[in-house]
This record gives structure tokens, C-alpha cells and sequence, in this order.
């Protein structure tokens, strides 16, 4: 399970804003955010997770999602901002400090017309026949951000491609940054399950729960995308909470004279809480945007162990400055991690801690855009 809430408005001094919770095995191998060009990864960090935490599938032609040569091997450079994947290498969410290039993608949970619980293995999808391979939806960012093809452009060529069809479904976000006044920042949208509903411009992006409405000039302009198909019932009550939690938010940081407008620090803050809400009252997990760790068994009955926990895994922050340079803010952090036990010969599951509150551990870029 995973969310992402954004505004692609100019307020508050920026032009983007992007709030995400990366919710995944806490046990499975992955690599924080870091500067790289989607190189190899050591095989020391590839530990074979265990058949009870199911990975992502992915095949030897994984490289070649788009094979039209939009991928310039020549001019890659550690310029990639992004966490990965340890087994299947791609990324959910990152951004190319170089080109201006981003991209997010949240996984969708089938069957399509079902919200899951606890109870359901709300993790695997079923959609394709066990003997067709499937792809790592992961790759598709990392296609983007290495490529050089337009965002339009390139949402058509998923949307015509046949290998989008051998992955489970996926929503995805992808835009690019304007370099002067003189140009516009572009992002568009794409669900592998909903291939009709693409957005070249995202213009006329909007949700079936969330009716834009409002005649304020002010009022923000926010989204989200979960594990449900985007822009169709049933939508999850985390991403309604979500796009309000953000609108008042930024109204907040708005008309709070004492926040100066364009200060990050306090807008990391805002955001981080946000996508910290939690329900305590519930487990469900479509109504909390915040997963605490729980035990995700891939049969009913089966064991838990140390690689069975899952939960929000990581949280990040971006930021897009308003100005030129555009100054880019990306703050990651973890959410909660799993404690080895302290014997041994005990308690062999381990213990979820919460890890947000360290600031000391967060991992936060910032640069300008393009490079001055």
C-alpha cells in the first residue's frame, strides 16, 4: 500500500508540492534515497527475500519496457535522486536533478472492485495467468527518469505497448520541470487498468470524490493516488482525507503571517505529520494513510516471522521552488523499521519501531534546477 499526495499549483512560493508514504515488506532489501543512474546494485544488498514476503516478478527483458531508443546510456549520470529496490532495481518515486525529469507510481490492489483489510492479501495481484511473466512495475520510473522521450510522448507509449500489459496495474505520475519563464511545467497521468483515462497535461485530472468546486482564486489544488484505480469508485477514504489534510495545510501555512512563505523547514513539518495520520481506532487499511506494522501472510494460516512485518516503510518529501533556478527540496525518511530481538533464542519476529522522529537519520537534498 502506498499514497501520494500532491499540489501542482503555484502557492506558497512553490510550484510543486509532493507529499508520499512508500508502504512495503520492512524486511525486504532496499536501497535509500541516493544519487545514481540505475547502475547494478552490490549483490550484498540483493539478499533473496522469503517465499512469506512476496516480491515484485520481474524478467530478463525487464530493461527493455520501452525499446525505441529513448534511453541515452551515453549521458547517464549519478544524477538520479531516488530510493530502489534491492531485487528488482527499479523505483517507486524520484526525480533527475540534471534534466527536471520526476515521476511517482502507486500499486494498485486487486481485485479491482474490492478494498481490502488485514485479511485479505491485499499485496499480490491475481490479475494475470501464473505462466505469463510480469514485469517490475518499478521500471517504469526509472525508464522515465533515464530517458529523454516527453512526457506525453512517453505515457502513449505505455498506453500502446503490450509489455504494460504483462505488469500488475499501477497508477503513475510523471512530469517534467520547465527551465526558464518562457516554458511550462508538464505532468501527466496513466493507469495500466484504466488505459482510456490518460492525461498528456494533467489539466483535467480530477477525482470522483473530490469535486473542485470553489470560486477562491486561493484555494489549493491537490490530488492523491492510493491502491485504487484513480478517478474511479470505489475511491479509499485515505485518499479523500489525504487531499483534505493537504488543502488545509497549505491554507494554514497561508494565513499564518508567522510562517514566511517559501520556507521549507515548516512545510517538511506540515507534510511529514500529514502523511503520518493514523487511525487508531481501525486497522483498516484504506482509511489510514500512516500503516502501522502488521503481520502480511501470504496464505491464510500461515507463519509469521521477522520478514512478514509490513507497513510504511518511508516518507518523502519534494519541494519545487517557484523561482528560476527553481531551488528542489527531496527529504526521505524512514517510518518504521524492525528491531532485531535481543535474544536470540526468544521472541524471533522482532519489534516495529518508529523511526520518524529521528531528524538526525533523515536523508534531505536540495539543489537547483537547472544547475546554475
Amino acid at each position: 500500500m502506498c499514497i501520494a499526495i500532491w499540489s501542482a499549483k503555484t502557492q506558497l512560493g512553490y510550484r510543486l508540492i509532493l507529499a508520499s508514504n512508500r508502504d512495503e515488506f520492512l524486511s525486504r532489501p532496499s536501497l535509500p534515497a541516493h544519487l545514481h543512474s540505475f547502475g547494478p546494485i552490490h549483490p550484498d544488498v540483493q539478499a533473496p527475500p522469503s517465499s512469506t514476503a512476496p516480491e515484485d516478478p520481474t524478467t530478463q527483458d525487464c530493461r527493455h519496457i520501452i525499446n525505441d531508443g529513448s534511453q541515452d546510456h551515453s549521458s547517464l549520470s549519478d544524477g538520479i535522486l531516488s530510493g530502489r529496490d534491492a531485487i528488482a532495481g527499479g523505483s517507486w518515486l524520484g526525480i533527475h536533478k540534471e534534466t527536471g525529469r520526476f515521476g511517482f507510481l502507486t500499486n494498485l490492489t486487486p481485485p479491482l472492485n474490492h478494498i481490502p483489510t488485514l485479511d485479505d492479501d491485499d499485496g499480490q495481484d491475481q490479475e494475470s495467468e501464473p505462466s505469463v511473466p510480469l514485469i517490475s512495475r518499478g521500471l517504469i520510473i526509472q525508464q522515465f527518469l533515464a530517458g529523454n522521450l516527453a512526457v506525453h510522448s512517453y505515457l502513449d507509449h505505455l498506453k500502446s505497448s503490450r509489455l504494460s500489459t504483462k505488469m500488475n496495474g499501477y497508477n503513475l505520475v510523471i512530469g517534467q520541470l520547465a527551465r526558464n519563464e518562457d516554458e511550462q511545467d508538464r505532468i501527466g497521468f496513466f493507469c495500466n487498468r484504466n488505459p482510456d483515462r490518460i492525461d498528456h497535461h494533467f489539466a483535467d485530472f480530477s477525482s470522483n470524490h473530490h469535486q473542485q468546486a470553489s470560486s477562491d482564486p486561493q484555494a489549493p489544488l491537490v490530488y492523491a493516488i492510493s491502491n485504487g484505480i484513480a478517478c474511479k469508485p470505489p475511491i479509499w477514504p485515505k485518499v479523500t482525507q489525504g487531499i483534505r489534510l493537504m488543502e488545509e495545510c497549505l491554507c494554514k501555512i497561508r494565513t499564518d503571517t508567522s510562517c514566511p512563505q517559501g520556507a521549507p523547514t515548516d512545510l517538511e513539518t506540515e507534510l511529514f505529520d500529514l502523511i503520518s495520520t493514523t487511525n487508531d481506532s481501525t486497522d483498516d487499511i484504506p482509511s489510514n494513510i500512516l500503516i502501522r506494522p502488521y503481520h502480511r501472510l501470504s496464505t491464510p494460516g500461515a507463519s509469521a516471522s521477522h520478514e512478514t512485518w509490513y507497513g510504511t516503510r518511508t516518507q518523502t518529501i519534494v519541494l519545487v521552488s517557484q523561482a528560476f533556478p527553481a531551488t528542489i527540496t527531496f527529504v526521505e525518511r524512514d517510518a518504521f523499521q524492525i528491531q532485531p530481538p535481543d535474544d536470540p533464542h526468544g521472541n524471533s519476529l522482532g519489534t516495529p519501531v518508529w523511526m520518524g522522529d529521528q531528524r538526525s537519520r533523515w536523508r534531505r537534498f536540495e539543489f537547483q534546477f537547472p544547475a546554475s
